[in-house]
């Protein structure tokens, strides 16, 4: 999947089924590249918190890399509108006692669009699945 190939883009609603999606499907990841997009829509219990759960899995160990999480508030200038995460923005490391899975919790997440971008693909030739839980 790659950036606005679904228009208009998923939503990811506050309760399960649909409070989940894949960004990447078993993909090989390619520096430059960015997600699909995914839009997050406000709670509806009114002031609740937004929380981002990623979650990377690499078919094997995936080396080197990094990828940056995005986010917006309008999604209507295409990828260009998008902002690194400030705090946690950045994936770069597998998780400890794993070879092939990183994962990330935002909390709170404050943007109204999300999608990653990949800054550096992976060393290796692996493919990637990032799957995108709302909170």
């Amino acid at each position: 999947m790659k950036y606005n190939s679904q228009v208009p883009p998923p939503a990811l609603f506050p309760f399960y089924p649909q409070n989940s999606y894949l960004l990447f499907n078993a993909e090989s990841l390619t520096t430059g590249e960015f997600s699909q997009q995914v839009a997050i829509p406000p709670n509806i219990e009114g002031g609740a918190t937004t929380g981002i759960r990623l979650q990377v899995d690499f078919s094997a160990a995936p080396g080197a890399f990094e990828i940056d999480i995005m986010e917006c508030d309008t999604d209507t200038q295409g990828a260009a509108e998008y902002a690194q995460v400030p705090v946690a923005g950045s994936i770069t490391v597998v998780n400890a006692n794993s070879t092939t899975q990183a994962t990330v919790d935002l909390l709170p997440f404050q943007g109204q669009f999300l999608c990653l971008y990949v800054r550096t693909q992976p060393a290796n030739a692996v493919t990637c699945t990032v799957r995108a839980t709302r909170r």
